[in-house]
């Protein structure tokens, strides 16, 4: 049986990236290991680069923050490229679901049209979507499928 694929939200990247002292960097680089080695099959969209890119280069020296994109297309080969459709489906997710954010309305868009219902993020604005099931990274590395938020 092939393992779901998941939609990998920008900030479980950021924590693995980020300096070792946050209390979640530990699982999430454990978790993009078990990404890198096929264990578990995740995607991105081309908004979780430009994210990536900005919030890299914001937050630590730019010469670290430009280093993580190569790393990540790498890892990510076939980003899913964000189109007008998928803007009008965020448009409309964010009209349906008046707490949920422009950027969780972005991702939950792209991993919709790639047919993608499981995301791996802490923003648990995906939490709201109907049809979507939001994991913690934590939950994804320990095989805890069964506790989706």
């Amino acid at each position: 049986m092939t393992p779901p694929r998941y939609y990998l939200d920008t900030s479980v990247i950021l924590v693995a990236a980020g300096p070792p002292e946050h209390p979640e960097h530990g699982t999430c680089a454990a978790l993009m290991t078990a990404i890198a080695d096929a264990q578990v099959l995740a995607q991105i969209s081309s908004e979780t680069l430009v994210e990536c890119l900005h919030a890299a280069t914001w937050h630590q020296a730019r010469s670290q923050g430009l280093a993580l994109i190569p790393l990540l297309q790498t890892l990510f080969p076939h980003p899913i490229a964000l189109t007008g459709a998928m803007v009008d489906d965020s448009v409309l997710l964010l009209r349906k679901y008046p707490r949920l954010g422009v950027r969780a309305a972005l991702h939950a868009s792209a991993a919709q049209a790639a047919g993608s219902h499981d995301i791996i993020s802490y923003t648990s604005d995906f939490g709201l979507i109907a049809g979507m099931r939001r994991w913690e990274p934590g939950q994804v590395v320990d095989g805890q499928r069964s506790k989706a938020r």
